[in-house]
């Protein structure tokens, strides 16, 4: 289940308040010695998860952080997803693309729209991610 053979598993997570335990099984499943977890579309979440400390908790044990496009791309979430990926509360920026119709990928004006200094951060994160994933395996 992980993408490719980097040893990331992208976990997509309910759209309901996490429980204790669920907590505790992300972090549990990231301190495995040959698996990285990265939360997918962690926007949907963020209402959900009334505690800060949930989210304290998974960075602080490594949970990579993963934010579709267009949380960036909304007038409506745009500033808040910029200040979550300077604040470290967003590594990687991808897709939520199932067509290119309906939900194209968008990626490409994510990276327009956060300006170099962010588009520097998130290539920087992306390599330490793969970079951590692969050292976190051997």
């Amino acid at each position: 289940l992980c993408i490719g053979d980097t040893g990331i598993l992208l976990l997509e997570m309910p759209f309901s308040e996490w429980s204790d335990s669920m907590v505790k099984e992300i972090i549990a499943l990231n301190d495995r010695r040959d698996l990285t977890v990265m939360l997918a579309h962690i926007e949907r979440y963020l209402k959900a998860q009334k505690s800060s400390d949930v989210w304290e908790s998974l960075l602080s044990k490594g949970v990579i952080m993963q934010s579709n496009a267009e949380f960036f791309l909304d007038w409506k979430t745009r500033h808040k997803a910029q200040h979550l990926l300077k604040h470290g509360r967003i590594h990687i920026i991808a897709s939520d693309c199932h067509n290119t119709k309906s939900r194209p990928p968008k990626v490409g004006d994510a990276l327009e729209s956060i300006g170099e200094e962010g588009r520097k951060l998130v290539e920087e994160n992306v390599s330490a991610v793969l970079s951590y994933s692969r050292h976190k395996i051997r």
